[in-house]
C-alpha cells in the first residue's frame, strides 16, 4: 500500500477527532461553569478564537503522524535495523501539550509520548507494506480483526497519556474579552477524549463490516 493512501486515511481520522472535539467544546466549562445550560452566547463572544486555537492542533497531529509514517517506511525498508531514536525529538517538538508542560515529570512524559508513537509506527508498518491498494484491504491483509482493534485502541488513546500529566499542562486560549487568557487544558482533554472514543467506535463498526 502506498504511504499516500495510509496518510489519506489518517488525515480523515484526524479531521474527525478535531471536528468532533470542536463541536463538543464548552466555553462554559472553560469558565468553570460547566453546569450552565447553553453555550451560544459565549461561543459568539470568544468561541471563534478558541476554535481557531483548537484547529491548530490539527497541524500537531498531522506532523506527528508524518513522522510516524517516516518510521513505518524505515521498518519496511530496513526491518529490525530501523530506529526511532532520530524521530523522538521531532515528535516532542510538535506536541502542544508537552511543550506547555510545567511539572517535574517532563522526562517521563517525553518517554511516554515517544514510546506511544514508536509503537504506532510499528503497527502501521505491515499496512504500509501490504500490496493492497485500499486501507481496509491492507489492514485486513496485515492483521486479524481482534489484533487490529487492539492497535486502533492504542492509536486513539492519546488522552490516556495526557491524563497523568494534564494538571501541569498550561494550555490557554488566545486573549478573550480584550485581555483575558483562559486555561482550558481540562476542557480540551475532555472533549478530545470524547472525540477519540467516537472515532474509535466508528472504526470498530467499519472493521465489523470488513471482517464479516
Amino acid at each position: 500500500m502506498t504511504r499516500g493512501a495510509v496518510k489519506e486515511q489518517i488525515d480523515r481520522l484526524i479531521n474527525e477527532v478535531i471536528d468532533t472535539g470542536l463541536d463538543r467544546f464548552s466555553p462554559w466549562a472553560v469558565l468553570g461553569l460547566g453546569f450552565m445550560p447553553g453555550d451560544g452566547v459565549l461561543k459568539l463572544l470568544f468561541g471563534s478564537q478558541v476554535r481557531d486555537e483548537l484547529s491548530s492542533y490539527r497541524a500537531m497531529y498531522n506532523n506527528q503522524f508524518r513522522v510516524v509514517l517516516d518510521y513505518a517506511e524505515d521498518i519496511v525498508e530496513e526491518g529490525e535495523d530501523a530506529s526511532f531514536e532520530d524521530y523522538g525529538e521531532e515528535i516532542l517538538e510538535w506536541d502542544v501539550y508537552y511543550v506547555n508542560y510545567e511539572g517535574d515529570k517532563k522526562e517521563r512524559f517525553a518517554d511516554d509520548l515517544v514510546s506511544r508513537y514508536e509503537k504506532i509506527g510499528k503497527d502501521l508498518a505491515p499496512i504500509v507494506e501490504s500490496d493492497e491498494d485500499e486501507f481496509w484491504d491492507a489492514a485486513s491483509d496485515a492483521y486479524e480483526k481482534d489484533e487490529l482493534i487492539g492497535k486502533l485502541e492504542h492509536a486513539f488513546s492519546y488522552t490516556d497519556v495526557l491524563g497523568s500529566y494534564k494538571d501541569d499542562i498550561d494550555v490557554r486560549t488566545p486573549p478573550v474579552l480584550f485581555f483575558l487568557r483562559l486555561k482550558y487544558t481540562d476542557e480540551v482533554v475532555r472533549t478530545l477524549r470524547q472525540s477519540e472514543r467516537v472515532v474509535l467506535e466508528g472504526m470498530k463498526r467499519e472493521a465489523d463490516e470488513v471482517y464479516e
